[in-house]
């Protein structure tokens, strides 16, 4: 008896079976990354054919840059630096360092 078709609900809380046989031995091509993100999928076991659709749901692990291109294209058109941006950035950092050291010591001095 042929089994009836997944919802795309159950499809998408079991994305790992066919949508078809409801079998686990399916292997999915190359992803293709346009307007709409899409992998074609087949099931070894039946032969059944389809197409994954994914949709975007945001992004996580932000890293934003502490010392940014704009920063010191703005800096350099200032006339507050002629170093190349590399340069600028580790000495920015050399700077935000020594600040911090500077910081901890009077703190621990006031604590004494």
């Amino acid at each position: 008896m042929k089994k009836k078709p997944l919802t795309d609900d159950q499809y998408i809380k079991n994305p790992n079976v066919c949508p078809s046989c409801h079998g686990h031995d399916v292997t999915g091509g190359q992803i293709k990354i346009d307007v709409q993100t899409t992998q074609e999928v087949t099931c070894d076991t039946c032969g059944a054919t389809w197409i994954d659709v994914y949709q975007l749901k945001g992004y996580m692990e932000l890293k934003e840059k502490e010392f940014t291109e704009n920063d010191w294209r703005t800096e350099v058109y200032n006339g507050d630096t002629r170093l190349g941006y590399d340069e600028w950035v580790e000495h920015k950092k050399e700077m935000h360092n020594d600040m911090i050291q500077n910081a901890q010591k009077e703190h621990r001095g006031l604590r004494e």
